[in-house]
C-alpha cells in the first residue's frame, strides 16, 4: 500500500474528512433551504443532519475505504434487522420506564404538551426522535468509532 494511501486510511485524517464532509454538506443544505425559503423547523434541521451523516458514511466507507454496502451495514437483510432494533430499543426503554413507575420513582405530573394533539403532530415527534437516532448512531458509531 503506497504511502498516500497509508495516511488517507489513517484514522485521524478519516475522522477530519468526514468531519469537513458532514459540516460542509449540512451548511450547504442549510444555505440552500434558506435560500429557497423553506421553513426550519427541528424536523427539517434534524432531516438535513441525518441524511448528511449517511451520505458522508456512504461516502467514506465507499470511496475511500473501498467497502462494499454488506460491510457497512446495508447487507440482506437491513430493514429486518433495523426493525428488530428499533423493537428492542422501544422495548427495553419501555420496560425501564415501566419499572421506575412501579417503584413510584417516576410519575406523570401533568399533560404533556402533546396531549390533545393531533396524529399528524405526535408521528412528527417520533420522525424527529428517530432522526436523532439515526444522526447520533451513525455519527459516532459509523464513523467515529
Amino acid at each position: 500500500m503506497s504511502l498516500g494511501r497509508r495516511i488517507l486510511l489513517f484514522p485521524l485524517t478519516l475522522l477530519l474528512i468526514a468531519g469537513v464532509l458532514l459540516a460542509g454538506s449540512a451548511i450547504a443544505i442549510y444555505v440552500l433551504l434558506d435560500a429557497l425559503k423553506v421553513p426550519s423547523g427541528p424536523l427539517t434541521r434534524e432531516s438535513v443532519l441525518a441524511g448528511c451523516a449517511l451520505l458522508t458514511f456512504i461516502v467514506v466507507g465507499r470511496l475511500i475505504e473501498r467497502r462494499t454496502f454488506a460491510e457497512l451495514g446495508f447487507g440482506r437483510g437491513f430493514l429486518r434487522d433495523m426493525g428488530i432494533g428499533l423493537a428492542l430499543g422501544a422495548g427495553i426503554i419501555s420496560l425501564v420506564i415501566g419499572l421506575l413507575a412501579l417503584f413510584g420513582w417516576y410519575q406523570v405530573i401533568g399533560p404533556g404538551a402533546l396531549v390533545g394533539a393531533g396524529v399528524v403532530t405526535n408521528l412528527s415527534v417520533i420522525l424527529l426522535f428517530l432522526l436523532v437516532a439515526v444522526f447520533e448512531e451513525v455519527t459516532f458509531r459509523g464513523l467515529l468509532f
